[in-house]
């Protein structure tokens, strides 16, 4: 291919990146900081629990994209301080929620790199251990778009965790090439329906048809269901009697502070 200068502003752009982490991370992760999306009863009537996502701003106070930032912690071997810093965090701030709510849940992320790492499960419990964190109130996503090859080596992490008493989750359920086979494989206490399939809900009965089923075939063996996306009130009015576990949107509420969680808690 030929040279052009948006080339060379896109590895710049890069490299400052790589070094503006490894510094955070350096820095006891200065720069990182988590947001928590309520979860809300299927009836959208009270709040469940919370899933913790990870944000950062360079030295400048500006925003970086998630998209941006979380691929590199990926390819330079940064996902793995990232995702204890990501559970540590979580967990001391969900502790205070639970004195309002035992049966409140918080919900982590865990890249597919991570689930690779053989310590994985030990880490995550002995964090839970170290902070006083229910291993019941922890919910580890796992994003469903992983490749089913790669399901045998996460097995292990899996079954340690649920042996434990921490639910797993599948994210994004319903975009990968092989949901079913993904949800008879692995061992999961909550599905969460890609948003995707509530934007067209209003105008497609497929979409309508496709998340009654997953609800009645997840419950049926005992999974729960989350759906993700719902923004508006048509949207909620189509869904609230679809008997829903979770649900989780805009319409319920953004990425927000921890303290903002502690509010509507109280």
């Amino acid at each position: 291919s030929f040279f052009n200068e948006s080339m060379l502003r896109q590895k710049k752009r890069s490299l400052e990146l790589i070094r503006m982490l490894r510094t955070a991370i350096d820095q006891d992760f200065q720069g990182f900081y988590l947001l928590y999306q309520p979860q809300i009863d299927g009836k959208g009537e009270q709040i469940k629990g919370v899933e913790a996502l990870a944000r950062f701003q360079d030295e400048e106070g500006v925003p970086v994209a998630v998209t941006e930032f979380l691929p590199i912690l990926e390819e330079h071997g940064m996902i793995v301080p990232f995702g204890k810093w990501v559970a540590r965090t979580a967990m001391q701030n969900g502790k205070k929620w639970l004195v309002r709510n035992p049966d409140f849940k918080v919900s982590i992320n865990a890249s597919a790199l991570q689930l690779m790492q053989a310590d994985f499960a030990s880490d995550i419990l002995r964090i839970a251990e170290e902070e006083g964190f229910p291993y019941k109130n922890l919910i580890v996503e796992l994003t469903e778009s992983c490749a089913v090859e790669n399901l045998n080596i996460f097995m292990d992490n899996f079954l340690h965790l649920r042996q434990m008493g921490v639910h797993v989750a599948m994210d994004d359920f319903g975009t990968g090439y092989s949901s079913l086979q993904m949800l008879k494989d692995t061992p999961v206490d909550v599905v969460k329906i890609d948003r995707s399939f509530v934007a067209e809900i209003g105008s497609s009965e497929f979409h309508k048809t496709f998340i009654s089923f997953v609800v009645s075939i997840c419950h049926t063996v005992g999974i729960q269901v989350c759906l993700e996306g719902v923004e508006t009130q048509e949207e909620f009015d189509l869904v609230k009697n679809m008997q829903l576990d979770y649900i989780q949107g805009y319409f319920f509420g953004r990425p927000m502070e921890k303290e903002k969680i502690t509010e509507i808690l109280q």
